[in-house]
């Protein structure tokens, strides 16, 4: 799998976050979506759907983009009778059994136990921690110039197989910038010979790409410097952590 972070376009969906309370820690924080290897939560489901592709990323990222969804499942091809995947998409969240082949997760945990969802998270059934989690990779640094009060690019992020395909990403904005707005959008376009981070992109240069764009705008009277920082989860599970400086002109 490739990825890049480049000064042009694409996306997905943005991971809005919620506060919870941390027993352990006795203060409040983000919570951070759950991923749960080897995990199912069965029942609450209000709808079920094939993914495009066998990733439990579709999953989540359609919890993500629909206000009712609390949780999800995604039941693996090895353990379906047709070898489809499945995500089923749930309204509250169930309690976790363990159950190989299977994949879940939580978006919104429920206000009585989101303290503890928020403790456990990353975690099988068992409470162990997950071995295909999510795992952060180091943190890249760009920086980006840009005009104030106007909408404006900082930097995309693609992944795609070897067969230049498009691969599922998550972005999560962990740091909003002070100054400004930060979101982020869906778009295509085209892979250079090579790139910044990673080099050369081989038979895949020159071919259509979708990936995530992520966007800026500063407040109409700001001129000066910003920042902001987000998370971008790969569908293998591998997650990169990206802080931008942003020279507002």
């Amino acid at each position: 799998m490739h990825h890049r972070i480049l000064p042009l376009a694409a996306c997905l969906a943005v991971i809005g976050l919620t506060a919870v309370t941390s027993k352990a820690l006795g203060q409040t924080r983000p919570f951070q979506p759950t991923y749960e290897d080897g995990t199912t939560r069965r029942g609450q489901d209000y709808r079920s759907f094939h993914p495009i592709g066998p990733s439990a990323l579709y999953c989540q990222q359609a919890c993500l983009t629909e206000p009712q969804c609390h949780a999800w499942s995604y039941d693996s091809p090895s353990v379906r009778g047709d070898k489809q995947p499945v995500c089923w998409l749930k309204s509250s969240v169930p309690a976790p059994t363990n159950a190989r082949g299977i994949i879940s997760g939580i978006v919104r945990p429920d206000s009585t136990d989101a303290a503890a969802v928020a403790e456990g998270a990353n975690t099988n059934a068992s409470g162990a921690a997950a071995p295909n989690a999510p795992v952060a990779s180091g943190v890249i640094e760009y920086k980006r110039s840009v005009q104030s009060g106007v909408d404006s690019l900082l930097g995309h992020e693609r992944a795609w197989d070897g067969n230049c395909q498009p691969l599922p990403s998550l972005i999560t904005i962990t740091r909003k910038p002070t100054n400004g707005t930060m979101w982020v959008i869906q778009g295509t376009s085209t892979l250079p010979e090579s790139t910044p981070r990673g080099g050369s992109t081989g038979a895949c240069a020159g071919k259509p790409m979708v990936g995530n764009q992520v966007m800026y705008r500063s407040n109409s009277d700001f001129h000066g410097i910003d920042g902001a920082a987000y998370d971008v989860t790969y569908a293998n599970g591998r997650r990169q952590s990206t802080g931008v400086t942003i020279n507002v002109r």
